[in-house]
This record gives C-alpha cells, structure tokens and sequence, in this order.
C-alpha cells in the first residue's frame, strides 16, 4: 500500500466519524443485520489499497475486464448515476457491452423486455416489477440507469432471485446470480458484462468466486464504489481529490459521496420503510409463500440442485398482478394475447372464485384472496412448472384421441386438486354423495351456473357415477357401458365439466390415500413432474385408480 500519512488522515477525517456515529448509532437499532458473517466478510476484505491512481488508469482497468463488478449502496443515488458514467464510457469503445442489475428479479426478465422495446410504458413497468415493495429504493435513479442502457442499446438483465433480506438464502443467490452471468455471456461471446449489485456480495469469496468457478480464463474485476475503511484510510493522500484507488490486481474503487451521505441517505431509506400505513394489499409475497411450501412438500429445491443444474424454480414464479376490481381485470385481460373466448372464461372464473391463473401468460390475477382458489392457482401453478411449461391446458390434446385428451385434462384437475388439498387441508371433500346431491338442485339454478341445459348437466352427473362405478367393477360389466363410450367418443356439451369433477373425486382419493399412508410425496413428486401428453393418459388414470381406491359398496345400488 502507497505511504501515507496516519496523522494526517485521522484528523481529517475525526469530524466525519465523528457525524457519522449517531447515524450509525440509530442505523444498527433497527438494522441488526450488519453483524451478520456475510456482510463482516465484505468488510474485513477491503481494510487497505495499494495506490491511488488516474481516472485514465482507471477507465482502463474496467475497459480490459471481461466481467465488471460494479458495488451498489442501494439507498445512494449517486452509486446508480456512477454506473450511468460508466456504461457511457464503456460504450465508447469497440466491444459490446451487456448490463445484469440486481434490482430485477430473473423471474421478471419478460416484463423488462417489453420495456426495452417500448411495449410499456415507465409506470407500467415499476407496477409490474413491484418496484416499491420488492425493491423498494428510489425509482428514479434505477430508472434513468434504464434508459441510459436502453440508449446505449445495451441490453439488460435481470440477475437475482429470492428471497432477499434472508441471509441463510444469501449465498444461494450468489450462485444464481454467477449462472445468469454465464448464460448472459452464452448469449453475448464478445461483450464486456457490467454486473450492477449490492456492495457485501462484492466480497471476494462471495459473487467474484462463484463468478470465477463458472467463467474460467476470463478476466473478472471489481469496482467498489464508497467503502468506508478505504475512505478513511486514503484520508492522508496529498490528493485533494483522488480518482480511484487500486485496492489489488483485480480491484479498484472510487468514491462520489462520503460515508456521511452514504448512511444518511440509508437512513432516510430506513424512515420511508417504516411509514409504510394505507398502502394498498398486496398478495404476491403469500402466494410465494405458499409455492414455496408446495415445493417443500414435493422435495422440490427451488434452487439448482444435481439432478437440474441450469434450472431454478425461483425464476418460474408467476407474475401476481392485483386488479381492485373486475372493471380493471377486463381491461388486463383485453391487453394480453389471448382469444376473446378465453378472456371470457378467465372473466368469469375472476369474478366467481377472486383469481385465477393463466398457464400461457404464467400470471395469477387477483381480485379477492380466498385461499380455496388461491390454492388451486398454486397447485395449478407447480403442476405446470414442473412440466417445464410444455403443457398448457386445453390446447395440450393435439394428436391424441378425443378419449385420451379426456383422461389427460382428468389427470390435470386431479393433480391440481391434490396439490390444493395438501396446501388447505379444509378445501371441501369430493365425494360421489356430495356430487350425487347435485340432482336435487334446482333447473333454473344448475342452467345458470354452468351455461348447460338441466339434461345436459344430468348426463355429466350420470357419467360421473357410472364411470366411478366402471373403474372398481369393470369386471361384473360385459363391455364398457354404452353411455360411457358415446361420451368419450368425442367432444359433447360439457366434457370439461365432467372432467372436473371426476378429476376433482380422484384428488380427493389421492389425498385420502396419502393422509393414509399409502401414497407417498415421492408418489406425489413423480405425479407432479410426469407429462401426460408423452404418455397414455388413460393407463396413467385407471393405473392411479388401482393404486388408491378400494372397493366398497357399489354406490349406485345403495
């Protein structure tokens, strides 16, 4: 490290340290999470410097890097502006450059997408991005950091996942962070990768090495941007103002604020969070929740793991968009690239159980929260993540027979319904009786509620029982009932209805049986990840059949 003068740097900077203590002081009483190890590590690794040196030194330290580090203090807005500076400089010269920011969820990198084409607009993207509650430091130096990239035609990544503000979980989104630079720079061979993230995963046995495992032979430096101990330390240099210092071969920093504007304006952060009365509801972080429980169950990481090292579940998590009312979830539907027929019927299912959620978008709206349906939107949710997203509802029955797309969307109902049991274990029971009592139901009500004639919907219910009965005792029936084969022969008024609930009556079975132990979450998992349109969906039905329903009395003659 350059010579210096110890007197020199502790008088200067004995006024500053000494406004800095109460800041400090009220920071740590509501902040704990500095003792933790993680963020001791970040600053026990930068303590001294070897030089300073020129802004010309400097610029070409970043310009000869291949992957460029850049710190963050989130609360700092002239941190996000240094970064501004940067790319401009970057862009200057004869290399392309690709920009990661840890703002933006992975999961979300469809959202940042439509932004950069101008598909929507500012607003839109920081309401879709849960901005305010996800990341919650100021919009407009994150958004002018946007569009000075998007001027520069330099394309932007999302580059984190969650959770944050859990440090158990923060080494895990280090390594998801160096996995999306690796398959940033698949996809970018020749461009300089600026990685904009918060300063404590700078360390260098943090994101810089998991960076290194991945990207070897290239050239990964780090630019801290306003470390105290270094402030403090360069405190005696003759300079009035220094450049950058060069902390190490693969390290520089700069400065453009001082540690009292720095923890000032983290404080004003802290202040903001706190006041944080009349804000609107918002679902997401519940619905998360209860994704991340089903996973549990499943023995799914929502992490890389062996079996699957490019993949995390974390990035499939659906948007949750939240509508105040059914006016404003029309409008939503209208903007998004479905027929009108589906719109309708996502309409509807809105309107009569609060949320729903739609496969091809990979997005739950939400109106009302009732866990009831939330439940199923998350189990439907896994269901279709776990199938790498390859199966989409209705339209999965290309190329099969009309009956084995019938079992196929049997099979989709009764995954999703166990999936639903296990997350609300009060969810309504499905039995032949409760359904049976259906045909008491008045005419006027069952032809308003399900669009059908009151004939028709007595058929579906004479299926259901049939089929129910078929499937324990097909061997005391000569050949398959005559009405069983003209429904599954093709597509009559309400096949979707009675796929429902007969996929329905078999989740209820699955979830008997489990609570019984004789099916297991291994069982469950497997039911969860197989895709049904590679294989027979009515073998996989009846197979599933055998395996947790007993025989009991027959029903019917009951």
């Amino acid at each position: 490290m350059a010579k210096l003068s110890t007197s020199r740097a502790r008088r200067r900077s004995a006024a500053e340290k000494r406004a800095l203590l109460p800041i400090q002081r009220q920071i740590s009483s509501v902040d704990r999470l500095s003792r933790r190890k993680y963020l001791q590590e970040f600053t026990e690794a930068y303590q001294t410097y070897d030089r300073a040196i020129s802004k010309e030194s400097f610029n070409r330290f970043c310009a000869e890097a291949d992957t460029l580090l850049v710190s963050d203090f989130h609360a700092l807005d002239s941190c996000q502006f240094f970064v501004c500076e940067l790319l401009e400089e970057l862009a200057g010269h004869h290399r392309p450059v690709a920009l990661l920011l840890e703002a933006i969820f992975t999961r979300d990198q469809h959202i940042l997408n439509e932004w950069q084409t101008d598909s929507i607009s500012d607003d839109e993207l920081r309401q879709r991005l849960r901005f305010n509650l996800d990341w919650g430091y100021e919009w407009e130096p994150f958004l002018h950091t946007l569009k000075v990239a998007r001027s520069l035609s330099i394309p932007i990544y999302g580059a984190d996942c969650p959770p944050r503000g859990n440090m158990r979980r923060i080494a895990q989104r280090d390594c998801h962070a160096a996995d999306t630079v690796e398959r940033v720079r698949r996809r970018h061979p020749d461009a300089t990768i600026v990685v904009f993230f918060g300063e404590s995963h700078l360390a260098p046995n943090h994101l810089p090495r998991e960076i290194g495992k991945r990207l070897r032979g290239e050239s990964v430096r780090t630019v801290l941007q306003n470390v105290d101990a270094l402030y403090f330390r360069s405190a005696g240099e003759l300079r009035h103002r220094i450049a950058a210092l060069q902390v190490n071969a693969n390290t520089a920093a700069v400065f453009n604020a001082t540690p009292v504007e720095k923890w000032q304006s983290y404080r004003l952060c802290i202040a903001r969070w706190r006041d944080e009365s009349g804000k609107p509801a918002d679902f997401t972080p519940a619905l998360y929740d209860l994704i991340d429980a089903m996973l549990d169950f499943l023995h799914v990481s929502r992490y890389a793991d062996e079996a699957e090292s490019s993949r995390y579940f974390v990035d499939c998590y659906p948007e949750v968009t939240n509508v105040g009312s059914l006016l404003r979830t029309r409008g939503l539907l209208d903007r998004k690239p479905l027929t009108q027929a589906r719109r309708n019927q996502l309409l509807t299912k809105v309107a009569e159980h609060g949320s729903c959620y739609i496969p091809e978008l990979n997005l739950v709206v939400v109106h009302r929260l009732r866990m009831q349906a939330i439940a199923k939107d998350i189990a439907q949710f896994v269901h279709h993540a776990c199938r790498t997203f390859e199966e989409v509802c209705a339209t999965s029955s290309d190329g099969q027979s009309s009956e084995e797309a019938f079992y196929l969307r049997v099979l989709e109902h009764a995954v999703v319904d166990f999936g639903a049991r296990v997350l609300y274990p009060s969810h309504r029971v499905g039995e032949e009786k409760t359904l049976a009592s259906r045909y008491a139901e008045p005419r006027e009500d069952i032809e308003a509620g399900t669009l059908l004639t009151y004939r028709e919907y007595v058929r579906i219910l004479d299926c259901v029982m049939l089929h129910r009965d078929y499937e324990l005792y097909s061997r005391s029936y000569a050949s398959k009932p005559a009405l069983l084969q003209q429904v599954l022969a093709g597509p009559l008024p309400g096949m979707e209805l009675l796929a429902e609930y007969m996929g329905e009556l078999l989740g209820s079975d699955l979830y008997g049986a489990y609570i019984a132990g004789r099916f297991s979450r291994r069982e469950a998992r497997s039911l969860f990840f197989r895709k049904l349109s590679s294989a027979s969906a009515r073998e996989i039905y009846f197979g599933i059949v055998r395996r947790v329903r007993h025989r009991r009395a027959d029903y019917l003659a009951a």
